[in-house]
C-alpha cells in the first residue's frame, strides 16, 4: 500500500512524521492507527507499507527469468504443430508437468507452483483467459505467456505462492 506523506518542504522541516491510516484491512473498521517514523528513515515523497501479516521471503520468484524458461518450452514444444482435439489433449497435461518441473529449478524455496495451460484451436473467435486469486501481494508472484499459430493458441501461466 503506498501512501503519499507531505510535501518535500513540509518532509525536509519536519523531525518525526506521524501518519494515520485508516484503512480497514489494517486497522479495524472505524480506527485510526498512529504510526510514527523518523524522517530520515523514509523516502522524500513514498514509502511502501508493508502489512505485519505479510510474508517476507528472503529471496523473490523472478517473474522475468520463469517467463524466458515458459516461452522457449512452448516455442520448442508447439512449433510446427497443428491443432487435433486428442493430441491437444494429452499435450495440454504435458505442457502443464513439464512447465512445473522447468519453473521449478530456478524457484527459490519455500514457493508452490501452479502451471494452467490453456490450449485451442485458433479460429475467427477471441478469446480472454483471466484467473482470481487470494494471495500476499508481497510475497507471491505470476508470469504468463500466450503462444500463437495458425491453427492454435496456447496460454501458460505460472503462479507461484510463498507458503511460511
Amino acid at each position: 500500500m503506498i501512501k503519499k506523506l507531505l510535501s518535500l518542504k513540509q518532509f525536509q522541516e519536519e523531525e518525526d512524521v506521524q501518519i494515520v491510516c485508516c484503512d480497514p484491512l489494517y486497522s479495524g473498521e472505524g480506527k485510526n492507527k498512529h504510526i510514527h517514523f523518523q524522517s530520515s528513515n523514509l523516502f522524500p515523497f513514498y514509502f511502501l507499507q508493508v502489512p505485519d501479516t505479510s510474508s517476507r521471503p528472503q529471496e523473490k520468484f523472478s517473474c522475468a527469468q520463469a517467463q524466458q524458461l515458459v516461452k522457449g518450452l512452448l516455442w520448442s514444444k508447439l512449433e510446427g504443430v497443428s491443432y487435433e482435439a486428442k493430441l491437444c489433449t494429452r499435450l495440454t497435461q504435458q505442457l502443464s508437468e513439464e512447465l512445473k518441473g522447468l519453473v521449478k529449478t530456478v524457484c527459490p524455496p519455500r514457493y508452490k507452483m501452479v502451471c494452467v495451460v490453456t490450449l485451442g484451436k485458433k479460429a475467427r473467435e477471441d478469446i480472454l483467459v483471466a484467473s482470481r486469486c487470494l494471495w500476499d501481494p508481497h510475497a507471491d508472484s505470476y508470469t504468463s505467456f500466450t503462444y500463437e499459430s495458425t491453427t492454435l493458441f496456447c496460454v501458460a501461466t505460472v503462479f507461484a505462492v510463498y507458503c511460511e
